[in-house]
């Protein structure tokens, strides 16, 4: 919100358009991530279809696959066995295919007949505890040992991180992990909660920015633009959000 606030030229102590503002940063999001094909923030998602494909797609950045369920030939919800499949996360989009030697279940004739629940998203917003330098992050995709970065909007990360930083994940428990600037080293110190939104992200946050600066052209332009039609000529300008987006969209989804 400070962030969208300030690309607007809204002043932070002006209250009157928040709502307006608010309203536009999930609308510029969604846009941003269907012009792409890739997810920006962490989250649970479900595909569905009728029978088993050759290879099934996801969404990009596919970080995990939860479960996969079928109906089998009377109707019943039946788990698939993770060794009967095997997911490669770093394709773009992620795929899951049959493992060697296995073979699809027959599946009930049914428009969902074949459900996969994953988690996809290049950042999981996160919270700090100063005192035991613990980072809560609901969702995250992370193990113990990945290099991953802090990223933060509408302000500064937690005191002892820094952005554009590669950190290692240690004594990640569920939600929580701590961080590391070695591998396998001491926690890092966080002496302060910081400001804004806090995420936690991959090694690779180019992708990340560059869906972010598009989101903040999108709510400019609905910002200053309020009318579905207007009396004057509108063009897109030459380098704006579609040139940013161009060549992080994913292709074959």
């Amino acid at each position: 919100m400070i962030e969208a606030k300030l690309h607007v030229r809204c002043d932070a102590d002006l209250t009157d358009e928040d709502a307006l503002i608010s309203a536009l940063i999930p609308v510029a999001r969604a846009h941003v991530e269907s012009a792409t094909n890739r997810i920006m923030v962490t989250q649970g998602l479900r595909s569905t279809f009728p029978d088993w494909p050759d290879r099934i797609d996801l969404r990009a950045p596919l970080r995990k696959v939860s479960a996969i369920t079928y109906l089998d030939t009377a109707g019943a919800s039946q788990t698939l066995a993770a060794a009967d499949y095997v997911t490669d996360l770093a394709e773009l989009p992620g795929i899951v295919t049959r493992a060697y030697a296995a073979t699809w279940p027959s599946t009930y004739e049914h428009p969902a007949a074949v459900t996969v629940d994953f988690v996809a998203g290049y950042a999981t917003p996160f919270t700090v505890d100063a005192t035991t330098n613990i980072l809560t992050a609901a969702g995250h995709p992370f193990a113990t040992g990945d290099v991953v970065r802090g990223i933060n909007t509408g302000g500064a990360l937690p005191a002892g991180l820094a952005v554009r930083t590669d950190y290692y994940a240690i004594g990640v428990s569920g939600n929580t992990m701590q961080l590391s600037a070695t591998s396998g080293g001491a926690a890092i110190d966080i002496t302060g909660a910081g400001t804004g939104t806090h995420f936690i992200g991959g090694a690779d946050d180019s992708t990340w920015t560059a869906m972010r600066l598009a989101m903040l052209l999108l709510i400019g332009h609905w910002y200053n633009r309020r009318e579905q039609a207007g009396d004057f000529q509108s063009y897109e300008i030459p380098m704006g959000a579609t040139k940013i987006l161009f060549p992080h969209k994913v292709i074959g989804f």
